[in-house]
C-alpha cells in the first residue's frame, strides 16, 4: 500500500493482527497495511483464493500486476502459489515508498508458506524492491518492482492475467480509485483477466463498471461482510 503526495517520512509501526500474523501499521492515517482480523488470512482470501483463484488455470504461464506491493506479503503468497500449482509467473509490482527492509524482516511472513524455500524467497523478494530490473526469485517467479505511482507508468496493452489493487483505501486516497486512473489498469489488463480488490464501497464498483469492468460480489474475509471481483 502506498500513500503518493504525502512528503513526510512514514516511519510504520509493528501491529500483530487477530490471526497471530503481524502488520504494519500508520500512525498518521490510523491505518494498517493489512486487516487487523487477520494479515495473512486477509490476503489468502481476497488476493490469492479470490484473485489468482478466478485466473484462466488453462494458462501455465501468467502475469500479475500488484498496486501497492507495501510489505511483499501478496507477492511471497503468489509465490508460493505458483510453487504448489507448477505455474510460471512474472510480477510487477508498484510501490513508490517500500517500507524498510529491516522491518519487513520482522514480518515473519515466509513461516506462513507452504514451501520449504520461503525464507531464501522472501529475501530475494525485498533485494528486488531495490533494483531497476526484473529479479529471478526461482525457476517459476519473475519479480520487477517499480517506484512509482501507478497512473504514471506506461503499461503494455492487454497483458496482465491478474491485478491486484492494494491501495489505501478511497477515504484517504480517492484520487487513486477515480475512474480515469481505474482505465489504466483496466487497458493493461487481458481480455478474461481479473482485477482483485478489498473495497466494496458502491463508488469504487460504479467507478470499475464505468470502466468496461464486469463486477462481482465476494464474500470478505473475516471482518469485513464482501470484496470486489472486477472481469475484463
Amino acid at each position: 500500500m502506498y500513500i503518493p503526495g504525502f512528503n513526510k517520512v512514514i516511519e510504520p509501526k509493528l501491529l500483530t493482527t487477530q490471526d497471530g500474523s503481524k502488520t504494519l501499521w500508520i500512525e498518521e492515517f490510523n491505518e494498517p497495511y493489512h486487516s487487523i482480523y487477520g494479515a495473512i488470512e486477509e490476503s489468502l482470501h481476497v488476493f490469492i483464493h479470490a484473485g489468482l483463484g478466478n485466473v484462466d488455470h488453462q494458462k501455465q504461464n501468467l502475469q500479475i500486476l500488484e498496486v501497492g506491493l507495501g510489505t511483499g506479503l501478496n507477492a511471497l503468497l503468489a509465490w508460493d502459489y505458483a510453487r504448489q500449482h507448477h505455474l510460471s509467473i512474472h510480477y510487477l509490482g508498484v510501490e513508490p515508498f517500500p517500507p524498510a527492509t529491516s522491518i519487513l524482516l520482522q514480518l515473519d511472513y515466509p513461516s506462513y508458506c507452504q514451501s520449504n524455500e520461503a525464507q531464501k524467497a522472501y529475501a530475494k523478494i525485498l533485494s528486488a524492491f531495490h533494483q531497476t530490473e526484473e529479479s529471478r526469485i526461482d525457476d517459476l517467479f519473475w519479480l520487477k518492482v517499480i517506484q512509482d505511482d501507478y497512473r504514471k507508468i506506461s503499461y503494455p496493452a492487454e497483458s496482465y492475467d491478474c491485478i491486484f489493487f492494494d491501495a489505501f483505501r478511497p477515504d484517504i486516497v480517492p484520487e487513486l480509485w477515480e475512474t480515469h486512473a481505474l482505465q489504466i489498469l483496466y487497458d493493461a489488463l487481458a481480455y478474461n483477466g481479473v482485477l482483485v480488490t478489498y473495497s466494496a464501497k458502491g463508488q469504487v464498483r460504479r467507478n470499475l463498471h464505468s470502466c468496461g469492468f464486469l463486477i462481482e460480489k465476494l464474500p470478505g474475509p473475516r471482518g469485513k461482510r464482501e470484496i470486489t471481483l472486477a472481469r475484463k
